[in-house]
């Protein structure tokens, strides 16, 4: 029987702590225990965040509504950087492995 897997609280820590300073250089700093509480301390679920999970959010913390559109822009900002990021590595890895074919 295998034995379940180790939580890494130090690797849980350090991307809390980035999302920290992110939500900190956004002016939002004031509301990471309340999304931390619910999850929302790693930008892998970050990410992922659905609109219905962001309204939540924002009704859970009482986001004043400048408050709420800075954070919905600055979570478009992260799906477009991860999507150009995504098309940016399909572009290299075609062009690589032409060069690799010739």
């Amino acid at each position: 029987m295998a034995a379940p897997p180790i939580f890494d609280m130090a690797e849980n820590d350090a991307a809390g702590s980035e999302v920290q300073m992110w939500l900190e250089e956004l002016g939002l700093g004031r509301y990471f225990g309340l999304l931390q509480a619910e999850g929302f301390d790693d930008f892998r679920i970050i990410r992922r965040a659905t609109e219905e999970d962001v309204s939540e959010l924002v009704t859970l913390c009482a986001m004043p509504r400048l408050h709420e559109r800075q954070l919905r822009r600055a979570l478009r900002d992260l799906h477009r950087k991860e999507a150009d990021f995504r098309v940016e590595k399909w572009t290299f890895g075609g062009e690589r492995s032409q060069d690799f074919g010739r």
